[in-house]
């Protein structure tokens, strides 16, 4: 599953006003080069801090042991990752009520990283949970937690913005393809274009991904059914919203993507020479540098 934290047309204007390359040539923007280094580099801002920051609908199971993640005097469980929305918990096979047995801590403008016990009879459960865990040795018994996953700010107020565009025809299953004669127009943001492949969308419950626009028939292509969602028909009249990256996270990326571009040809196998020992260049530029540090140590 690819990650695209920033999108096509965030890497083109990051590209485009650079026409000389390192090797000292003119440069053409090349799409399908640009879109393909979105993925890759998105990958390696993930994994060097630790999150993620496009939400994923998932069943995670924890495994409370002992007062690291579990503990019975707050009565708190905390998260192996952020979460951004609760959907549903189990113990086993017995099924908690969300709000009433068990609930997210407001945790400000950040993710949920704990849970909160709200009955005694579930603090017993848990209770029982953890002291068989710790006796389980390879088979604990999960306490699956169910809902949407990711790092984001601010998610239930910011997490997605209208592209101000509603489905003119229904969206079938199997559909993979809408059209908008305005695409190019500004979202609710005022951010234009509010499509460009590599955008995440959200129909309803459904999450698609923008892979392609034909900027001459003005049809734009999706991978349906992302991130965990299902497949689903959507009527006509339904609005279209895309996910709100973190702004820095977004210009971090496509930054590091104009890196990956200019050195094109010139680095991805050649090699320097300092004092006789072999160097290569820094992989991300400074300014991206210091925001993987920052979200590393969130």
């Amino acid at each position: 599953m690819k990650t695209y934290l920033c999108t096509l047309h965030d890497a083109i204007m990051e590209a485009a006003p650079h026409p000389i390359t390192l090797s000292g040539t003119l440069s053409t923007v090349d799409k399908p080069y640009l879109f393909g280094r979105i993925p890759e580099v998105s990958r390696k801002f993930c994994e060097r801090t630790n999150k993620e920051f496009e939400p994923i609908l998932e069943i995670r199971p924890q495994f409370p042991r002992d007062m690291r993640n579990f503990n019975p005097r707050r009565q708190t469980l905390r998260l192996d990752a952020p979460l951004l929305a609760l959907t549903s918990v189990t113990v086993g096979d017995t099924p908690l009520t969300v709000g009433a047995d068990i609930d997210v801590i407001y945790n400000g403008d950040e993710p949920y990283t704990q849970l909160q016990l709200k009955t005694s009879s579930c603090l017993s459960l848990f209770q029982s949970t953890c002291a068989a865990n710790s006796a389980a040795g390879g088979n604990p018994t999960p306490i699956e937690v169910t809902g949407w996953w990711g790092y984001k700010s601010r998610y239930a107020t910011d997490g997605w913005k209208s592209t101000e565009f509603a489905l003119t025809v229904a969206l079938d299953i199997g559909d993979t393809t809408f059209t908008d004669p305005d695409w190019r127009d500004a979202d609710e943001d005022g951010i234009a274009p509010r499509f460009s492949p590599g955008m995440l969308l959200r129909v309803e419950d459904e999450l698609l991904r923008v892979i392609a626009i034909d900027e001459t028939t003005n049809v734009i292509s999706v991978l349906r059914a992302q991130r965990g969602t299902e497949e689903a028909v959507h009527s006509a009249a339904t609005t279209v919203y895309r996910w709100n990256l973190e702004d820095d996270v977004r210009q971090a990326v496509y930054r590091w993507v104009g890196i990956v571009n200019s050195r094109r040809n010139v680095y991805d196998s050649a090699i320097q020479l300092d004092m006789g020992i072999i160097r290569r260049p820094a992989d991300a530029p400074p300014e991206t540098e210091a925001v993987i540090e920052r979200y590393a140590q969130k």
